[in-house]
């Protein structure tokens, strides 16, 4: 959300006024953006309505929250690296072509303004200090302040201290957001006899607390949520 906010004050309003925004070329445009810029499905809603009311159409708009999250750096690499070159080349080829051709049909079929009118609606509304988005914004933030208060009293929340000889720390490649990290700590603890996992999707080290038996099946239960294995540290 910051990030679309900072869109929305330093592209100018007229930036994809014309061709540059739309049909094929305003796609393109948006798909080679999108690529380098690791933004989750989520997070691309907000960055999708600040390109929509910068000139941006529909369809290349739905090219960024289709292919955005799916073709980025991250993404890719891993899949290189599990499946070979010839399966990323059809990966992107799937994403990349659905997206275009879903985007084609938006702006050839449904007007603009189904999609424009409602953000511009909101944004006079909000300038009007309509009592709706106020109490909106209101909970918005105090939702956003409790889960923040709440990740700080779980981490200063007192547990048992295990023994150092019961931890094990491995190695996870593929990890980028807190999304990852819930994933890989999800998966691992249902593996018998491991009882806890903390996964650090900056580092990419995960520590496991019982005891492993099987460490080919600490591999597959990775490989299977989408994540490289790299061994014990």
């Amino acid at each position: 959300m910051a990030f679309a906010a900072l869109l929305a004050v330093v592209i100018p309003d007229d930036f994809f006024s014309g061709q540059a925004g739309r049909g094929i070329t305003g796609m393109m445009l948006i798909l080679a953006a999108s690529v380098p810029l690791y933004v989750c499905a989520t997070g691309s809603i907000p960055i999708a309505a600040v390109l929509m009311l910068k000139g941006v159409s529909p369809g290349a708009a739905l090219v960024f929250l289709m292919a955005g999250p799916a073709t980025n750096i991250a993404t890719i690499s891993v899949i290189a690296k599990q499946m070979g070159r010839k399966s990323l080349a059809i990966y992107l080829a799937t994403i990349i072509g659905g997206a275009v051709l879903s985007g084609l049909l938006i702006d050839a079929f449904l007007p603009a303004s189904w999609f424009l009118n409602p953000l511009t609606e909101a944004g006079h509304h909000h300038e009007s200090g309509n009592i709706t988005a106020t109490i909106a914004g209101v909970i918005m933030l105090a939702l956003i302040l409790n889960a923040f208060i709440l990740s700080l009293l779980s981490k200063r929340k007192k547990e048992p201290q295990m023994d150092k000889d019961q931890i094990i720390q491995i190695k996870v490649e593929g990890m980028t957001c807190m999304h990852c990290k819930a994933a890989v700590e999800r998966e691992l603890s249902q593996i018998e006899g491991i009882d806890s996992v903390e996964a650090n999707h900056q580092s990419g080290v995960v520590s496991l607390g019982g005891k492993v038996d099987s460490w080919e099946k600490v591999e597959a239960v990775i490989r299977k949520a989408g994540y490289v294995f790299k061994g014990k540290i």
